[in-house]
């Protein structure tokens, strides 16, 4: 994997950014997101030429103790984390497709759905909804359970965001312990609110 290096051009005129919250930008790819100012954020390039990219925002929830808690209780706590403990993430996707190839919403749709299948255990898609739009991009929404094999078979819960744009795939994934899933919905929903995607008529030269 090789880190992405940022770069700094004129973009479309950019929306208020919300109170508590920043702006990412990738000139590259040609989007803007807004993100919870406290959340990590981590950008990843997957290829040399710059077709595919993962940005990774982090919810940096920690492990409450207390004062009045005894060391082995404290001890059990700290383990607990670093072997069971996942923290709410959103992942935004962006892949190019080939030129020469048709792709449609659906096909690409199912390609999530099968490699959910294959990453996790215990997958169920809970809804599938393919006139989602985002940000007038024609999408598709999944949410789905599973259990993670890397991590102890923790129970999750995910939302996948999917658009088809000028042979651009985007997606965007929430995913999260069961139990804080709906903790933090809301605010992934304002993020999402915030994409901006705009024309790109070199990508491909």
């Amino acid at each position: 994997m090789i880190l992405a290096r940022a770069s700094a051009v004129t973009t479309p005129p950019q929306s208020k950014i919300m109170k508590g919250f920043s702006l990412y930008e990738n000139a590259i790819h040609r989007f803007t997101i807004q993100y919870p100012t406290t959340w990590r954020k981590q950008e990843i390039l997957l290829n040399n030429d710059h077709t595919d990219l993962h940005v990774m925002f982090v919810v940096p929830i920690g492990t409450l103790f207390s004062d009045t808690e005894d060391l082995e209780t404290t001890y059990d706590k700290i383990s607990y984390a670093i072997y069971n403990q996942f923290f709410p993430e959103v992942v935004l996707s962006l892949k190019r497709l080939p030129v020469h190839e048709n792709y449609t919403l659906q096909d690409i749709s199912n390609d999530h759905i099968h490699s959910l299948g294959i990453c996790f255990d215990n997958v169920n898609i809970v809804d599938t909804l393919y006139d989602y739009s985002l940000r007038k991009i024609p999408s598709s929404e999944l949410l789905y359970t599973y259990t993670d094999p890397l991590q102890n078979h923790l129970h999750k819960k995910g939302m996948k965001i999917i658009g088809l744009k000028e042979h651009k795939e985007i997606s965007i994934t929430y995913s999260s312990q069961t139990e804080d899933f709906d903790r933090f919905l809301q605010t992934v929903r304002r993020m999402i609110d915030t994409l901006s995607v705009w024309d790109s008529p070199d990508f491909y030269s």
